[in-house]
């Protein structure tokens, strides 16, 4: 059984060495960009065993996602007010961290978009009472349009605000002190 050295190349690019034993090695692979790999190995001849080489093509799916969407703000304020919502985004699989685009909405009307790379956060005081109603209810979305490496997704559950209308609102001054782009209730 021969033993050595074998050098393994995906797409070209060495990536390490594996040490043969009773014609026996293995190596694992971390980190691999999601899509298709030619892998090839290659067995260094030595005094006793002459070289060969072997190729495998390997596929890599892409990690499924899961994207929250979350706030560190009251969740029923006055309409027109600055409010912070965040995205976060989960996936299936180690490797990459997904990073990309976060599209929050208000029901189906886009507030903002952000750059996710370990969370997103939009900023808007677009939300707003309809028509003459004294607290309208709005559904916070966010979704992830996904990367090279990670599927997209939308998140599951929405996050329930209450927007009041101002005129029906008595505000208190001084009682508590506001977060950064939270607003007051």
């Amino acid at each position: 059984m021969p033993s050595g050295t074998v050098n393994v190349f995906d797409d070209g690019y060495f990536v390490g060495s594996v040490d043969v034993n009773f014609g026996m090695g293995s190596m694992t692979f971390f980190l691999l960009d999601a899509g298709s790999h030619s892998l090839t190995a290659s067995f260094l001849a030595h005094d006793t065993y002459d070289g060969s080489t072997g190729e495998l093509t390997l596929v890599v799916n892409k990690a499924d996602s899961t994207t929250t969407v979350s706030t560190a703000c009251m969740t029923k304020f006055v309409e027109f007010q600055p409010f912070t919502v965040s995205a976060t985004v989960s996936w299936s699989v180690g490797g990459f961290l997904p990073i990309g685009l976060v599209t929050f909405y208000d029901g189906d009307v886009p507030l903002c978009t952000a750059f996710y790379d370990s969370d997103a956060t939009c900023t808007s005081n677009a939300l707003a009472v309809a028509g003459s109603d004294t607290e309208t209810s709005h559904n916070i979305t966010a979704s992830y349009e996904g990367d090279h490496n990670t599927n997209g997704s939308v998140s599951a559950s929405p996050l329930a605000i209450t927007v009041l209308s101002a005129s029906d609102v008595v505000f208190r001054n001084d009682m508590e002190t506001p977060a950064a782009s939270c607003p007051i209730e």
